[in-house]
């Protein structure tokens, strides 16, 4: 209070974290790549307390998966354990994520789960490109055995195609 001497600091307050209560996306997956290809940026997901604190004792199993999107797309990573990842220091940091399968193009988003922990919502949006066509095929094969100078009984047809990824 100005007149009085201070007689020394208190001696060490510690505190802890509290117990695992939730999951947050705290890295955004990032997309705008193609079918068969990594995201951008990987997903990170926090295993966390009530106060929002990373719980970095916690080795617990994250799962990722595919909340919303395309039904023809296939989630997978790359990582140990692909989509389920043990935590490490209360933080799973999922690598090689990427979707694939045919006509897996679209916007998707993730979702995280462990447990009871309450998980805190989905991922922002993934979008997924259609792949790089990669070949032509005939979708209707001509047919001839005509006149010279003479139309084909039946036309052919050619598309376009992409690599098939499965």
């Amino acid at each position: 209070d100005g007149a009085l001497t201070a007689t020394g600091a208190s001696s060490n307050v510690v505190i802890n974290v509290g117990v695992a209560s939730k999951l947050v996306i705290t890295t955004q997956p990032v997309g705008g790549v193609a079918e068969a290809v990594n995201f951008g940026t990987m997903p990170t997901v926090s295993v966390e307390d009530a106060n929002s604190n990373v719980v970095t004792g916690n080795t617990s199993t994250v799962a990722l998966a595919k909340n919303t999107g395309p039904g023809a797309g296939t989630l997978s990573c790359s990582n140990l354990g692909g989509l389920n990842m043990a935590a490490v220091a209360g933080v799973a940091a999922f690598t090689g994520c990427q979707f694939t399968g045919v006509a897996a193009a679209g916007t998707y988003t993730l979702s995280a789960t462990d447990g009871a922990l309450t998980a805190t919502g989905a991922s922002g949006n993934v979008v997924i490109n259609v792949g790089a066509a990669s070949k032509l095929a005939f979708t209707t094969q001509p047919v001839g055995n005509v006149i010279e100078g003479t139309n084909f009984g039946t036309q052919p047809a050619v598309s376009v195609d992409r690599k098939s990824v499965v």
